[in-house]
Order: C-alpha cells, then structure tokens, then sequence
C-alpha cells in the first residue's frame, strides 16, 4: 500500500461519524408536527483535527453531534470562510423540548481532547419555531505541524451573521420564526475549561 493510498484511507476514517443537517432546502415549518429548528454555527482557528460539539436531554447526552474540520471537509463549501474563522452552519429537526449542550471535542490523530468542565448550555426547542443557540469557536491555543492538541472554545451571539446564513439556505423559513435562545452580545470564553486528553488507538498501515 502506498502512502498517497495510506493518507487517503486515514482521511475516511476520520470523516465517519460526523453529523449532517437534516433539513431539507424548502422545508415547511409545522406546529401541529411538535417539531422544531435548531440552527448553530461551529467554527475552527487551528489545524486540520475533528471539532465536535454533543449535546441532548437532561436523560440522553449524546442525543446528537456536529463536527467539522476533517481532512473530508476540505473539499466542503464553506459556509464561513474569514481570516479567522472558517466554518459551517448546521441545522437539524428536533422534538419540542429541553435540551443542553454537554460537552465539546476535538479528535486529534493519537488524542481525543474534550472539555474536562461541565457545560450544561440549556435551551428550549419550541413546535414550529426555529431556535439559534450560537457560534461555537475552537481557537487554538496549542497545536503541533499537523494536528491540534488544546483548544479554547468560545461560545458567541453571532446573530447577525448566522441568521443571514440560515435565511439564505432555507428561503421557505421567515425571520419571523427564529427564537434567540440568549441574551443579546453574549461571549462566553473557554467553555467546558481547558482540555482533557485521552490517548486513542494509533492507525498502522502495513504495506
């Protein structure tokens, strides 16, 4: 096996497992489906490693995980793509109910980092609402040539932007309809504490 095949095989292993948005381009709001939106962005300012944000019910913490930077998402349109920032805007349909977001990650080749800090974000998801829950930025704070070992993530109202972002990808949906689930220019600095580091199983390659 060559190590052009080898690099390509590493890159699909770490893709699998990333959530996507369930929402289709023309979906209709419902209240009568008990359903709702939630809408985020997740943005990185560091290497190429696998971020990741889990949250759920009081009673199911991995309810659902969002994650980007892959070597897979290189090859992805961007949804933001600034000197500082670059990212994507996830949303997905969730039962009407409360929710928290618990925890955050970052897989980095031989480590997984996460938050070593209870989160515990809480929100509501309403039928036939959408509700935004923020900008979640990974700014790196150390990293080596190829992979990222600490992060301090930031939680940030990125209304303005972000609501732009969701209005374009789903035209059938009026602003009327979004729910802020915080308070106005809120930033919140190195959620979940610093990082937490749990060695993963290496990848061998034998030729």
């Amino acid at each position: 096996m060559n190590f052009k095949l080898s690099v390509i095989l590493f890159a699909v292993l770490l893709f699998q497992g990333c959530a996507v948005s369930n929402v289709s381009k023309n979906y209709q709001l419902n209240k009568s489906s008990n359903e709702g939106l939630v809408f985020l962005t997740l943005t990185v300012d560091g290497v190429i490693s696998d971020y990741s944000l889990t949250f759920g019910t009081p009673t199911k913490r991995e309810f659902v995980k969002f994650a980007y930077g892959t070597p897979a998402s290189l090859f992805e349109t961007k949804d933001i793509d600034s000197k500082d920032a670059k990212g994507k805007l996830f949303a997905i349909k969730m039962p009407a109910g409360k929710y928290k977001v618990f925890r955050w990650g970052v897989n980095s080749g031989s480590y997984n980092n996460s938050s070593s800090e209870p989160i515990d974000i809480e929100f509501n998801v309403d039928a036939g609402k959408v509700v935004y829950i923020g900008n979640y930025h990974f700014d790196s704070a150390k990293s080596t040539a190829m992979w990222q070992v600490d992060a301090n993530v930031f939680h940030i109202n990125a209304y303005h932007r972000d609501s732009q972002l969701f209005l374009d990808k789903y035209p059938s949906i009026s602003k009327n309809s979004i729910i802020k689930a915080f308070e106005d220019d809120f930033r919140f600095n190195q959620i979940g504490g610093s990082t937490s580091h749990t060695p993963t199983e290496s990848l061998i390659f034998i030729p």
